[in-house]
């Protein structure tokens, strides 16, 4: 079975940004419709980080031009991911969240580690549909600046909730506690009616998130899940 390369791992710019204008990429196979079959041995140009040409192998190649030789292996287009939660591990129990260290500025972390990881599977954009509101956003951010490896990003940042739905972050936990938890941390996703939800998205906007994402339902911890 012919190894996968992903085009756009190498043709991204955010994610391995080339060292020559120019960079040929010399594939063994080429998928560019995933209904039609696959183009056979080719060159890929990418100027300036963006895919510009694909080839026969005996097109020219651009005087001066970096050539990564990818001739044994299938080349593709990067794949898109609309549903990740980059802040947070698919293991880690629901109380997680509250373990000392798991701060904002510890999800930066964890986000950054988990991007180059999915960039590193062959994903080349991905939606972030929830976590920490500045966590999300830093790590877009850094990705975008060049400061970190990653796919490019869109983030809702906090998602926007009903009053016990699934954004509703002291669903699940002891009244008491939760109680408390919401008197001391206003969750800014949570609202009621149309003029607190219609302000609830402008806080989300204003911190720059590139989508609204709205739960408005129960969830996973709720008991009736409505």
């Amino acid at each position: 079975m012919h190894k996968l390369v992903f085009m756009a791992l190498l043709a991204s710019a955010p994610i391995f940004p080339a060292t020559a204008e120019v960079t040929a990429i010399r594939a063994g196979r080429v998928i560019t419709d995933a209904s039609q079959p696959a183009r056979g041995p080719s060159t890929i140009l990418v100027e300036n980080g963006r895919i510009v040409a694909v080839n026969d192998t005996a097109a020219p190649i651009p005087a001066g031009a970096t050539i990564v030789d990818m001739s044994g292996k299938t080349v593709l287009p990067g794949l898109i991911d609309v549903h990740v939660h980059l802040g947070g591990y698919a293991d880690d129990p629901w109380y997680a969240g509250a373990a000392p260290k798991r701060t904002e500025e510890y999800a930066v972390a964890i986000g950054l580690a988990n991007a180059l990881t999915t960039a590193r599977a062959g994903f080349t954009t991905v939606r972030e549909v929830g976590g920490g509101q500045r966590a999300t956003i830093a790590v877009r951010d850094a990705i975008d600046d060049g400061l970190a490896p990653g796919p490019r990003i869109q983030t809702a940042g906090t998602v926007l909730s009903i009053i016990g739905g699934h954004g509703d972050m002291t669903v699940g936990i002891n009244p008491e506690i939760g109680d408390a938890l919401d008197r001391a941390y206003p969750q800014i996703g949570v609202c009621t009616g149309a003029e607190g939800c219609a302000a609830a998205v402008r806080l989300v906007a204003k911190s720059r998130a590139d989508v609204i994402k709205i739960t408005a339902t129960g969830g996973v911890l709720d008991d009736g899940k409505t």
